[in-house]
């Protein structure tokens, strides 16, 4: 599945009985692109009788000598001319140690294969195991081609007789590898070093020697807060690659795993993989070791993550995601999750919805909705005989006063979900998913909220589809990649208790697949709010917990008012497929992660020791923050905390540049073109959008809870006029205007000091 990846190092262990000890170390180089090259593999001295194996194209050199120990004697990045060997040493391709019986006794070489293909060459070794009671076959598959990629595929077969044993083993071998030996590796200059590595729940960024930030010099270089490993949320498959980089020599590493019969885990201390239990291989069977690739890299870790983004994307079926009415989803930030006979939503005496009013209601706390999970079921059904299904037809007004709420609701621009239930053993008696896919139907639901489940699949979208192609199925849980390509969106339920800064990296491998924070039982919502913003994920908003209350605060509502208004204004920025998660910056503990769009740039920021201050370490965000790749004119503000922000020229770089201190530990910069003029007469400011004739210029002011509050709009043809004492400027003085386009996108903004 993973094909163009490529390697530098692989040490392995494979643990067979009586400690049988076998290390594998393999090497490969990364190149992006199609780039041509001229590639060879050749047996040297000659194909008859090798004593060793060069492969080499124009960003590798690997030298494999045919010993015992198959070793890799060179290993040289071209383009840098950097070997990653030490000096004097070889690395083994294959070792085995038995200490208990004969000391490195390794494999026989039994044949060498070199087959010339088109586009690539393939080299197959086949060796045997020295010691005669040790029969095993290891079998490694090389693969170099035009794009500078070796695959790598190693195969370990137990040709033992069925039966046959001594003491020391019997005829079902156990191995516990382990691969790749990053630790072996050096560059020049070597430093130190960063890893990224896979934990069994998370990926995890860590730095593994050293204290780089000292050595650093903010003006000049780029810095990663360093302490404790950061978490980067992606519980789900395919599992992302080891990455190890030297940040001062700007060269890395990278092993990805596509295929293995073992489970790996990272073990930083050793800077291996090792699998989280052995394996046996019975007689006349065999195990795949490793089937993937390893590489080096020109740049920071994001040249290694790209290309497996890239290469992910690929492969992924985007049929649900490219039907023309899944675009409107993607503009969804919001959710509510509510019975649909809660009082406020459901008047009892009149026996009738209020669904109008409702809406109307959570417009003025929590700027509004964008979805609305309407749930009937638990803990009522199982009362009587009714299934989920039949409950929905009893409803008040059955199911014409559900489509009747359904349509309200769709036309104040909320979408509406109901909830469909696996878990109702009544229910079973009945094809469920198609009674449910028919009542979402009738109603003209745009979707369902599979409760508890964490994918579906295609006898359940088929039988949606029979009703409308358009509706969207949530899960509950993450799914795994597979599941993925049915379910386009989903909650972030499992990892909430993870605490800020938090990196979702599924919001930046698949940006398509809408994902929702969620903690229903918090009591304090503030960090999972501040984590929708770090990510722009969806929120959802849960008070009624079957019947235990959990309201949010004032203070949260207002939060995500201001998110949710945030993200519908910069949802085409946000929902391009071009992102980057932590960008790298100047600022201790501050993290940035980038969203691009050809029109505009938006950055998120959380700095993680708000306003921590020492006589050694200034760490306000203010000055230089992070180099910005923008053309010429364009200008940046924050939209988050309503303050100026720059761009700046900055030890010869584009850079985004704070003038103050940045007032809250989250931030929103919007870099974009000055579309804006605004000019100056006393006390009185007009505001003008050149050359443009449609959309509307507007003055944002903030009322006491920091909510956006609109004071005057005009057409963007027409001068937008304001003087200090008509305007409502923040607690810091600002006013905030901006151009939004007919489509409802901002496009540009400035902010004006009126006040104090």
């Amino acid at each position: 599945m993973m094909a163009d990846f490529l390697y530098k190092g692989l040490r392995m262990k494979f643990l067979i009985n009586t400690k049988v000890y076998i290390y594998c170390c393999l090497f490969a180089v990364w190149a992006s692109g199609n780039v041509q090259a001229d590639f060879s593999a050749r047996a040297l001295p000659t194909a008859e009788n090798p004593k060793e194996l060069l492969l080499e194209n124009d960003s590798l050199k690997i030298v494999i000598n045919f010993d015992s120990q198959l070793s890799v004697s060179v290993f040289e990045y071209k383009p840098e001319g950097v070997n990653l060997i030490p000096p004097g040493k070889t690395m083994p391709l294959v070792q085995i140690d038995n200490p208990f019986i004969l000391d490195n006794v390794g494999f026989a070489l039994r044949r060498v294969e070199i087959e010339k293909r088109k586009n690539q060459d393939l080299v197959k070794i086949e060796t045997r195991s020295n010691y005669l009671e040790n029969p095993f076959i290891l079998k490694v598959e090389l693969r170099l081609g035009e794009t500078s990629i070796i695959d790598i595929n190693i195969q370990l077969e137990n040709i033992q007789t069925e039966g046959f044993h001594d003491h020391y083993r019997d005829d079902r071998a156990r191995v516990s590898p382990g691969l790749p030996w990053l630790a072996q590796l050096s560059a020049d200059p070597g430093g130190p070093r960063r890893i990224i590595y896979p934990s069994p729940d998370e990926y995890k960024m860590e730095w593994i020697e050293g204290d780089y930030s000292d050595k650093m010099v903010p003006s000049e270089d780029t810095y990663f807060p360093k302490g404790n490993p950061l978490t980067l949320s992606f519980y789900t498959n395919p599992g992302l690659p080891v990455i190890l980089e030297w940040p001062q020599a700007d060269l890395g590493v990278f092993v990805y795993k596509k295929e293995s019969d073992l489970k790996w885990v990272f073990d930083s201390a050793m800077e291996a993989l090792w699998p989280s239990e052995r394996l046996g291989v019975n007689s006349k069977e065999s195990l795949t070791i490793f089937d993937g690739q390893l590489g080096v890299f020109k740049g920071d870790w994001h040249q290694a993550f790209n290309w497996f983004r890239k290469t992910l994307r690929q492969e992924f079926d985007f049929t649900y995601y490219n039907r023309p009415g899944y675009q409107d989803y993607r503009r969804d930030f919001t959710a509510f999750h509510s019975f649909i006979y809660n009082h406020k939503l459901y008047d009892p005496v009149k026996n009738a919805y209020r669904i109008e009013e409702y809406l109307n209601e959570v417009k003025e706390e929590y700027d509004g909705f964008d979805q609305f999970y309407f749930w009937h079921a638990y803990p009522r059904v199982g009362a009587d005989p009714r299934d989920q299904f039949d409950l929905f037809y009893d409803l008040p007004g059955g199911l014409d006063g559900l489509k009747d709420l359904v349509q309200t609701a769709q036309s104040m621009n909320t979408h509406v979900y109901l909830a469909y239930n696996p878990w109702d053993k009544i229910g079973k008696k009945k094809d469920m998913y198609g009674e449910m896919a028919k009542i979402a139907g009738l109603v003209g639901a745009d979707g369902l909220l599979l409760d508890t489940m964490d994918e579906s699949d295609d006898v359940f979208r088929k039988k949606m589809d029979k009703y409308n192609t358009d509706a969207q199925f949530v899960t509950e849980g993450r799914p795994a990649y597979e599941g993925l390509v049915v379910t386009t969106s989903s909650w972030d339920h499992k990892l909430t208790r993870e605490s800020m800064p938090y990196v979702d990296l599924l919001r930046f491998i698949l940006p398509e697949h809408r994902i929702f924070q969620i903690n229903r039982w918090d009591r304090d919502r503030l960090p999972l709010i501040k984590k929708a913003i770090f990510n722009t994920t969806g929120y959802t908003v849960w008070n009624d917990i079957f019947g235990e209350i959990n309201i949010h605060t004032w203070e949260e509502k207002i939060m995500l008012s201001r998110y949710h208004r945030a993200m519908q204004d910069f949802a085409h920025v946000l929902n391009t497929s071009s992102n980057e998660p932590l960008v790298e910056n100047f600022v201790p503990n501050l993290y940035v992660n980038g969203f691009y769009h050809e029109e505009m740039h938006f950055y998120t920021l959380f700095q993680d020791v708000h306003n921590f201050v020492t006589h050694h370490k200034d760490q306000r965000v203010i000055g230089p923050l992070f180099r910005v790749k923008v053309p010429d004119g364009w200008h940046a503000a924050d939209v988050w905390n309503k303050r100026p922000a720059e761009v700046r020229i900055h030890s010869g770089e584009k850079v985004a540049f704070f003038p103050n201190e940045m007032p809250e530990d989250i931030g929103c910069i919007v870099v974009m073109p000055e579309l804006i003029q605004v000019h100056k007469s006393y006390d009185k400011w007009t505001a003008t959008v050149p050359g443009i004739d449609q959309g509307t210029l507007e003055l944002i002011g903030v009322d006491i809870g920091m909510r956006n509050q609109m004071e005057m709009e005009v057409p963007a043809n027409s001068p937008l006029v304001f003087t200090s004492s008509s305007a409502k400027p923040t607690t810091a003085g600002y006013v905030m205007i901006q151009y939004r386009n007919d489509s409802e996108e901002v496009k540009d903004v400035v902010l004006i000091k009126t006040g104090f």
